[in-house]
């Protein structure tokens, strides 16, 4: 494959899966010690840590989003893992590699919890308030990828006449989605990723809308998709990159026509589809050797 390939960003199901398996862990918690062993990935020093209690946690988009009680304020530690960025559970026993950022010791649990991130594109700030958050960060997000709705994805695609693809990647018109689960989404919905979006018409819309959420529900199921660094808290790997379609196929048959997956660069990505499957655009494509 010509170029060189970026690693795959977690996205929404590697998000959800980290969240979903720390909630039961940390809610309810006190922050007893924190270690922040490199500040430039942080925007926050340890003192303004301990002692916080871990209320709830969520996802919105690409974000972890830890909301803390500290001395009657209501902190929100949001992570996002960038490219390489790790959530992880492990013993105190185990000395932290080079690559850790944070480590936070929890009230009541055996184990740390840790972030580390080995390319540094990863980032955690710690926000005064859930509306401060949002003015910083959520409100500039578009809907949630994994309950988007076909009117939603009208009234960004038809004011743009960028291809599909990107737009799909666009955190401010769907968050959550990446290189993996837009390639898979387009598949199944018959999309050519180079189709100007002002081209699909609403039925068209209306199944790729509904794939996204197909896709994006399995995924979570499967525990997410570990084709680079992504693991889950506990250490583990995801599934569905056992069930692609097309990310990472290319010269392999296409499950549903059995024609060879095709690879192109698209602004800078990697980019999978089916050439018999997904019709071309008019204008042609960007195919690598």
């Amino acid at each position: 494959m010509a170029g060189t390939e970026r690693v795959s960003v977690p996205e929404l199901p590697e998000v959800e899966t980290i969240v979903r398996e720390l909630r039961p862990h940390l809610v309810g918690r006190r922050i007893r010690s924190a270690q922040v062993l490199r500040p430039t990935v942080c925007t926050f020093s340890a003192d303004q840590l301990r002692g916080a209690v871990v209320r709830r946690i969520e996802r919105r988009g690409k974000y972890i989003l830890v909301h803390l009680d500290r001395r009657g304020t209501t902190p929100v530690l949001a992570f996002h893992l960038g490219m390489t960025g790790q959530l992880l559970r492990a013993s105190p026993d185990l000395p932290p590699d080079k690559h850790t950022h944070i480590v936070l010791r929890l009230s009541g649990l055996a184990d740390e919890l840790r972030f580390r991130d080995v390319r540094r594109f990863g980032e955690a700030c710690l926000y005064r308030s859930p509306p401060d958050l949002h003015r910083a960060l959520l409100d500039r997000l578009g809907p949630e990828a994994h309950t988007v709705t076909s009117t939603q994805l009208a009234r960004a695609a038809w004011t743009s006449s960028r291809p599909i693809k990107p737009l799909l990647m666009d955190q401010e018109k769907v968050a959550g989605l990446g290189n993996i689960y837009t390639d898979e989404s387009l598949w199944q919905a018959r999309l050519h990723p180079l189709r100007p979006s002002d081209s699909l018409s609403a039925d068209e819309l209306g199944e790729l809308a509904f794939c996204t959420r197909a896709v994006l529900r399995e995924a979570v199921g499967d525990r997410g998709s570990s084709v680079d660094d992504y693991l889950t808290p506990d250490g583990s790997a995801g599934r569905y990159q056992q069930r692609h379609a097309v990310y990472g196929r290319p010269g392999e048959p296409c499950p549903r026509c059995s024609a060879a997956i095709e690879r192109i660069r698209l602004q800078g990505r990697g980019t999978h589809f089916c050439p018999k499957c997904q019709s071309a655009p008019g204008h042609g494509d960007d195919r690598e050797d």
